[in-house]
């Protein structure tokens, strides 16, 4: 069926019945047209939700058109389109949803299981298997359970490559490499990243070192020009860790540093990667009391700020969208007091949820019941 017969089509018929079957027609035309994969899912009694800052593909953000989904094997349990502007302050979550029993979740969620998140690329048509990361060593453990919020840093997809980038650059450099840390130790799967001014210019996974031990990283820096501030960020498969790293680099083209004997040897010092320092911690801000709970229609806000930051407090509805914003501005570290009126609201679930500059999230449930 094509445009050009529905057009001839509405011309012919002139019944007023036909144009009942115009549009009947014309609907079945646009469900013919729609590549997109059926992503639904059984909205299950039982869920979780998994916030995600960032989603990449080859560094780059995915499209408004894109979804992220969420399975377990085979099965989708969750799943959402990646508009940003849809979602409380910019940040999107996956619901998760659980087995409560029902015959629709039969082999959905159970306590322990942890979901596996694939992008489906609009443009490409095609379903990219992608992989979670945080900056955050105490994040925690992101295995399902029920009435739970998690949050990741990053999703990026598996098979992390430059390769479609590389062709605007005409030159390169090399750089040979290990990450040395006392906690975390290199392994198979782990990425190391090159930024010049925020923009990407290699992208290398860790491979066996044949000469040596260990792993090693054999990086090709694509280049127009010199660069004089080169960064580094490293990931950290076994652990699924971002690590900011300190050293900065000088490098001109056709350079070579380090070797599989003699490599490069990059660090984080001190507490940059959140093992211990708070700017990183979710507890740099934390939710004293929420009362009363339930409560109809006021609720007051308790909280404990540690850190000087800039904070955004919204409410949610249990599918994650913003509802209402409670505060939004800079805050001195100390104790704070808000109150949200609920008057305008329908009874139900929601969440309290903060966030600050360094993408610390807090959630806290809530019942408004009228």
């Amino acid at each position: 069926m094509s445009l050009e017969f529905l057009y001839y089509l509405g011309n012919i018929l002139k019944m007023k019945d036909s144009i009942y079957l115009f549009i009947y027609l014309f609907n079945i035309l646009i469900a013919e047209n729609d590549n997109t994969p059926d992503f639904s899912y059984q909205q299950s009694t039982l869920q979780a939700f998994y916030l995600i800052n960032e989603v990449l593909i080859d560094g780059n953000p995915i499209e408004d058109s894109d979804w992220v989904i969420a399975y377990k094997n085979d099965v989708c349990v969750g799943s959402r389109q990646w508009d940003t502007s849809q979602c409380g302050n910019g940040v999107c979550d996956v619901p998760v949803m659980g087995d409560d029993g029902s015959d629709g979740t039969n082999g959905y969620m159970n306590i322990g299981d942890i979901p596996i998140f694939k992008v489906y690329d609009s443009s490409k048509e095609e379903l990219i298997d992608m992989s979670f990361y945080n900056i955050d060593s105490n994040s925690g453990d992101f295995s399902w359970k029920n009435s739970s919020f998690f949050s990741f840093s990053e999703l990026i997809n598996s098979n992390y490559s430059f390769d479609n980038n590389a062709s605007a650059f005409e030159n390169t450099a090399t750089i040979t490499s290990i990450f040395s840390d006392d906690a975390y130790q290199m392994g198979a799967g782990d990425i190391l990243v090159a930024y010049s001014n925020n923009e990407i210019r290699s992208i290398a996974v860790s491979d066996i070192n044949e000469i040596s031990t260990g792993y090693i990283f054999f990086s090709s820096i694509f280049l127009n020009e010199s660069i004089d501030d080169l960064v580094f960020k490293y990931y950290n498969y076994e652990y699924r860790l971002i690590f900011n790293i300190d050293t900065s680099l000088g490098i001109n083209v056709d350079d070579s540093f380090g070797n599989a004997q003699d490599t490069i040897i990059l660090r984080v010092e001190g507490n940059q990667l959140g093992i211990s320092d708070d700017i990183y911690k979710l507890d740099s801000f934390s939710i004293i009391n929420a009362y009363p709970n339930p409560f109809n229609p006021i609720l007051n806000i308790e909280l404990n700020i540690k850190n000087s930051n800039y904070l955004n407090i919204s409410i949610i509805d249990i599918n994650g969208k913003e509802v209402d914003k409670v505060f939004e501005g800079y805050k001195n570290r100390g104790k704070y007091h808000y109150r949200w009126d609920a008057s305008k609201y329908s009874s139900g679930d929601y969440f309290i949820i903060l966030k600050n500059l360094n993408n610390d999230i807090l959630l806290e449930k809530i019942c408004l019941l009228k």
